[in-house]
C-alpha cells in the first residue's frame, strides 16, 4: 500500500509534464522505421542510486530497443561465444511476421539498431515465445511457437531456426513438436507454448508447455521434454515433467537450468493455488535430481491485493540464492483478476532468504517482492528474463515506460558474492 501511495503521488506531480507532451506513441511497432532507424541508448536523466535489495544494487535502466506501440515484446537475451549480447523478440515487419534482434558489444550498455533475423515460414501462423542457445560448434538455435488456433482444425508447433554464421543469416532447422486439433472453437487456449533450451545430462533438450484437450474439456497445460537425436537429426519425446490433465493444476512456461549444487530447477506459472488463494496465475518451482523426473517444491509469490504472478524466470546468484522474476498486476491501477499482459503491469523479483535450500523451500522462505524498474502507474513492465554476465546480474523486461513500447534492462554487480 505504501508503494501504491508513493507511485500515485509521483504520478500526480508529473501529470502536468505528461499532458503537455502531445506526442502519441506509435500504434504499430512493426513499421520499416522501427526495423532500420530505432535508436537504442542508455538513459541520461539523473536518478538517485538504488539503496539495494538484499544485496542487489541496481543501476539506472538501459533501453535495449524501442520498438514502438503499446504492446509487449516477448524477448530473450543470450551471450554469444564472441562476447556479444543478443536480444531477440518476435515481431512484424511491413505486416510480415518475423524475428527481430539487437546486439551489444559493451556488456549491454549500448545496443545496435534493430534488424530482422528471419521471417516466419508460414505467414498464416503466429511466431512468438523465442528462446536462444549456441552450441559448442558455434551454431545458434532459436526456438519459437508457430500456431494457427483459430481454424476449424487448429495447428500448433514448436519450430527452430538456425544460424551457422554467428547470427548473420538464419534458415529453418527443425520442428520439435507439432499437433493438429479438430472440433475447436475460436480462441481456445490449447496448443504448444513457450520453448526453453537446456542441456540435461549432456543432451540438448527443449522444454515447452503443452495443452492437448479439446474445448469441451478443461485445457490444462503440462510440461513436455524433447531431446535432440544427433544421429537421426530429429527431436524425440523424452518425458513429461508434469502431466496435469484431469487435475486442477495448470503448469505452463517452463524455465529450466542446472543448479550449482546439482540437479535441475524449473519455474512454471501455475493455477495450483487458485482455489485457496483466489489467484489465477502464480510462479511455482519444481525440482529434479536427474532432469527427467520432477516434483513440485513450492510457490514463491502470493500477491496480497491482486490476482496474478505469471511468466516466471529464475536464476542462481553466485552466493547460491535463487532469484525469481515475474509479471504481476500487484500495485497496479484498474485491475481485477485479469492476467493479460496489458494488465500485468509490473515486473517484480523475489529471492530465497540466506541459507535456504531451494529444493526444500517453503513459501515463507522468500523475501518480499521488489520492482527493479520502478514502474510508473499506468505503465506496464512484463515478460521478464535474466542472465549473469561478467559479474553482473541482468534483468530485462518489456515496458512502455516512459512512452511507447521498449525493452529495458537493469544491472546489479554480483562479483563480490561468495558462497
Amino acid at each position: 500500500m505504501k508503494r501504491f501511495l508513493c507511485l500515485l503521488l509521483a504520478s500526480l506531480f508529473t501529470c502536468g509534464a505528461l499532458v503537455a507532451c502531445n506526442k502519441q506513441p506509435a500504434t504499430d511497432g512493426t513499421t520499416e522505421a522501427d526495423t532500420t532507424e530505432a535508436d537504442t541508448t542508455e538513459k541520461t536523466e539523473d536518478k538517485e542510486p538504488d539503496n539495494g535489495y538484499y544485496g542487489l544494487k541496481f543501476e539506472r535502466p538501459i533501453t535495449v530497443a524501442s520498438y514502438g506501440g503499446n504492446g509487449s515484446a516477448y524477448s530473450r537475451m543470450y551471450v554469444l561465444q564472441d562476447g556479444r549480447m543478443i536480444c531477440a523478440w518476435p515481431s512484424t515487419d511491413s505486416g510480415k511476421r518475423c524475428m527481430k534482434a539487437v546486439f551489444s558489444e559493451d556488456d549491454g550498455k549500448t545496443w545496435s539498431k534493430i534488424r530482422v533475423l528471419f521471417y516466419g515460414e508460414d505467414q498464416t501462423k503466429t511466431l512468438a515465445n523465442v528462446d536462444i542457445i549456441q552450441l559448442e560448434n558455434g551454431q545458434v538455435l532459436m526456438a519459437y511457437r508457430s500456431n494457427d488456433r483459430n481454424a476449424s482444425e487448429g495447428y500448433s508447433s514448436i519450430r527452430i531456426h538456425a544460424s551457422d554464421d554467428n547470427c548473420e543469416t538464419f534458415y529453418p532447422h527443425s520442428i520439435v513438436c507439432e499437433m493438429q486439433q479438430t472440433g475447436l472453437k475460436d480462441g481456445v487456449s490449447w496448443g504448444l507454448w513457450e520453448p526453453d533450451f537446456c542441456y540435461v545430462n549432456g543432451k540438448l533438450t527443449c522444454f515447452f508447455a503443452i495443452g492437448k484437450t479439446v474445448y469441451k474439456q478443461p485445457v490444462i497445460p503440462s510440461t513436455d521434454i524433447y531431446e535432440w537425436d544427433e544421429a537421426e537429426k530429429k527431436w524425440v519425446q523424452s518425458h513429461y515433467t508434469s502431466d496435469d490433465t484431469g487435475k486442477t493444476d495448470r503448469n505452463g512456461m517452463p524455465i529450466v537450468d542446472k543448479l550449482s549444487t546439482g540437479g535441475y530447477l524449473m519455474t512454471v506459472e501455475t493455477k495450483r493455488f487458485y482455489s485457496s488463494r483466489g489467484s489465477t496465475l502464480l510462479p511455482y518451482l519444481l525440482y529434479s535430481a536427474d532432469g527427467v523426473h520432477w516434483k513440485g517444491v513450492t510457490g514463491c509469490f502470493f500477491p496480497e491485493n491482486t490476482s496474478s504472478g505469471g511468466s516466471p524466470f529464475w536464476i542462481e546468484l553466485p552466493d547460491g540464492r535463487i532469484v525469481v522474476a515475474f509479471q504481476t498486476d500487484e500495485d497496479s491501477l484498474g485491475t481485477d483478476f485479469d492476467t493479460g499482459d496489458d494488465k500485468c503491469k509490473v515486473t517484480k523479483i523475489v529471492m530465497t532468504k540466506e541459507g535456504v535450500d531451494v529444493t526444500k523451500s517453503h513459501s515463507w522462505d522468500w523475501t518480499e517482492s521488489y520492482d527493479p524498474f520502478d514502474t510508473m502507474i499506468g505503465k506496464f513492465a512484463n515478460w521478464p528474463g535474466m542472465l549473469i554476465h561478467n559479474d553482473y546480474l541482468y534483468i530485462y523486461t518489456s515496458t512502455n515506460d516512459p512512452v511507447g513500447g521498449a525493452i529495458e534492462l537493469v544491472r546489479a554487480y554480483v562479483g563480490d558474492m561468495k558462497k
